[in-house]
């Protein structure tokens, strides 16, 4: 097995041996503070794009969410299309509704029709 190496007294050596300053200015404690300093920008920027990620997934899943209403919407409509008017009318729609009842129904449009049951009564006796 190998001897460990003192790499404090080598850098403190180095350090006055150059004329650059303070020998206890290259020291490994030194390195190893930039070094974790260094590791935790990593950490920050590792964070970041964890969080950039689950951002971009949840817009992915809000638009295919989207997608999927739409292709509701528009199978409903289609639906609908079909009909002939009388149908139309027996179910309380006219024609010119069936964009916002095929909206509605798929959830893109807030519910705005008042869903009533008509009673009919004869006179009073």
């Amino acid at each position: 097995m190998r001897p460990r190496i003192d790499t404090d007294q080598w850098a403190r050596h180095a350090g006055a041996s150059n004329g650059f300053g303070d020998p206890g200015l290259y020291s490994v404690s030194a390195a190893r503070e930039v070094a974790d300093a260094g590791r935790d920008a990593v950490g920050t920027l590792g964070d970041g794009l964890a969080a950039a990620g689950r951002a971009a997934l949840a817009w992915l899943r809000a638009a295919n969410a989207r997608r999927r209403q739409r292709r509701e919407a528009r199978d409903v409509y289609e639906a609908l299309r079909h009909l002939d008017d009388r149908t139309l009318h027996d179910l309380g729609f006219s024609r010119s509704e069936l964009t916002s009842v095929a909206a509605e129904a798929s959830g893109q449009a807030i519910r705005t029709r008042a869903h009533t049951l008509q009673a009919t009564y004869g006179l009073p006796g």
